[in-house]
C-alpha cells in the first residue's frame, strides 16, 4: 500500500548536518517512515525521508559536517523539524560507496 502525505519544504541548508540531512519539511514523520521517497509537486523525487522530528539534541545529530553547530534559534527549529537528505547528497554518497 502506499502511503501519500502532503507538507511542504520548509528550509534548505546552505550546509549539510552529520549524515547529509539539509531539507527541512512539514510532514510528521514517524520512525517506521525512515528511507522513504519525498517527491515534489511535479513527481519529481527531490529528497530520501530519514529522520523525524524531536530527536534529543544531546544525542549530537544536529551537528554540522564541518563540527558547527547551529544557533540556538535554529537548532529549536532544527528539533521540531521532520529532515531528509536532498536526492544529489544522497546520490553523491552511494558513487562513493560503490567506488565510481
Amino acid at each position: 500500500m502506499l502511503a501519500v502525505a502532503r507538507g511542504f519544504v520548509e528550509l534548505l541548508l546552505p550546509k549539510s548536518f552529520c549524515q547529509g540531512y539539509s531539507l527541512r519539511y512539514t510532514n510528521n514523520v514517524k520512525i517506521a517512515m525512515n528511507r522513504r521517497r519525498i517527491f515534489n509537486g511535479k513527481s519529481f523525487l527531490v529528497a530520501i525521508n530519514d529522520r523525524g522530528s524531536d530527536r534529543h539534541p544531546g544525542f549530537e545529530v544536529y551537528t554540522f559536517e564541518d563540527g558547527s553547530a547551529p544557533t540556538r534559534e535554529l537548532l529549536e527549529k532544527m528539533v521540531k523539524s521532520s529532515w531528509g537528505i536532498p536526492i544529489g547528497i544522497y546520490l553523491q554518497f552511494v558513487s562513493s560507496c560503490l567506488g565510481s
